[in-house]
């Protein structure tokens, strides 16, 4: 069976990977074509060009890639006509995926294509569930109140549960225990982990505010060691900010994310998936976030929910403090993380309403991958195992 899979930022990467690797299980005798980055490379992915070329966000942000972008839409649905799948998998970065799939649909392709990672149209509004349930036969959600934003008559539509949930053993090993030796972090230290996104223009931003305020927090905590997971494409910007910083600060791969995560005491982070991740261990942390102001104009005047982050609007209601645009300073990050690490009640309180929002993510079906790829194989490729 011939597969095309296409992914467009890193979390995308971390999903098709996880596909990936599960359909192989299923299908030994699996060709895959598509696009993708290092982690869908492992799983034997050669990408038709690099993922970063689609790596952008915000309006500001596109402008400028707009042509790159077109081109690239282009060149991705004739390559599917020209080799011509059984199945296409377009995982979120919607804006993109429905532009190509509108182009192989007018094009006259034929085949199954499904979408994983559904659109926020919750928080945006319904104009992308029309346009997503005319060109494709599926939609996979990882969110449990997205399907019902979808519901027609003979389209597909179901909730497969969220990857972060099983994506992370959140046990102690030998590994993790030996984590501040190999990285040269004092056993007493108070370890703060930032995250400062994914993309070029995040990191940007939100670098300094974070590492600003964290200077302000030494003050009060003299012990502080901070460490920074990051991707390689960033890792000479972020090394030039640190050495501006008079307390430790460590730079670390992905790879050794969850083992960072299990010796953390507290975290700060750009919105994303990264706080299903966060909420997986046992630390408190807030979400700080900066765009362009144009970006954030538009998004307010659209915006359907009141948070931005998924735990809060899991809950309806703030359990993750949220510093959005003109609040996100390393002064008001400095007050915000010092007040829930100092209070120990607002704490707990914390870890009691994150565990009730992570309740609401699980499948009794399975974990994400395997209830995605089953249900893809038994209701989309029935004859694909034959």
């Amino acid at each position: 069976m011939k597969l095309f899979i296409s992914c467009a930022e890193p979390s995308g990467d971390i999903i098709a990977s996880e596909v990936l690797a599960t359909f192989q299980k299923h299908l030994p005798s699996l060709s895959i074509n598509g696009i993708g980055g290092e982690n869908s490379k492992r799983q034997g992915l050669t990408s038709l060009f690099p993922v970063s070329d689609l790596t952008v966000h915000g309006l500001t942000e596109v402008i400028p890639k707009a042509l790159q972008i077109l081109k690239r839409i282009r060149q991705t649905a004739d390559h599917i006509i020209a080799t011509q799948p059984d199945l296409v998998i377009t995982i979120d970065a919607f804006d993109f995926h429905i532009r190509v799939i509108k182009r192989l649909r007018k094009k006259g392709f034929k085949g199954k294509v499904v979408h994983l990672v559904a659109p926020a149209v919750w928080a945006w509004g319904g104009g992308r569930a029309a346009k997503l349930m005319r060109y494709y036969d599926a939609l996979y959600c990882l969110l449990p109140f997205e399907p019902a934003y979808f519901q027609k008559t003979g389209f597909k539509v179901m909730f497969v549960g969220n990857p972060v949930l099983s994506r992370f053993s959140t046990d102690n090993n030998t590994s993790s225990l030996d984590f501040c030796a190999r990285h040269n972090i004092a056993n007493n230290a108070f370890i703060i982990t930032v995250l400062p996104g994914s993309r070029d223009s995040e990191v940007k931003r939100l670098s300094d505010e974070f590492l600003q305020s964290i200077a302000l927090l030494h003050k009060q905590l003299p012990n502080v060691h901070v460490v920074i997971p990051t991707f390689p494409q960033f890792s000479a910007m972020i090394g030039e900010k640190i050495n501006q910083y008079h307390f430790p600060i460590t730079m670390i791969t992905q790879d050794e994310k969850v083992d960072c995560f299990l010796n953390t005491h507290f975290a700060i982070a750009a919105s994303g998936t990264v706080a299903l991740e966060l909420s997986l261990f046992d630390f408190p942390f807030i979400i700080a976030y900066k765009a362009s102001k144009l970006t954030i104009w538009i998004a307010r005047k659209m915006a359907k929910v009141k948070h931005i982050c998924l735990i809060n609007i899991l809950m309806n209601k703030s359990i993750v403090p949220e510093l959005i645009q003109e609040e996100c300073t390393a002064k008001n990050i400095y007050d915000c993380s010092l007040e829930l690490i100092k209070d120990d009640t607002k704490t707990k309180q914390f870890h009691q309403d994150k565990k009730a929002a992570l309740a609401l993510l699980k499948t009794p079906h399975g974990n994400m991958p395997d209830c995605f790829v089953e249900n893809v194989i038994k209701e989309i490729l029935p004859d694909s195992s034959k």
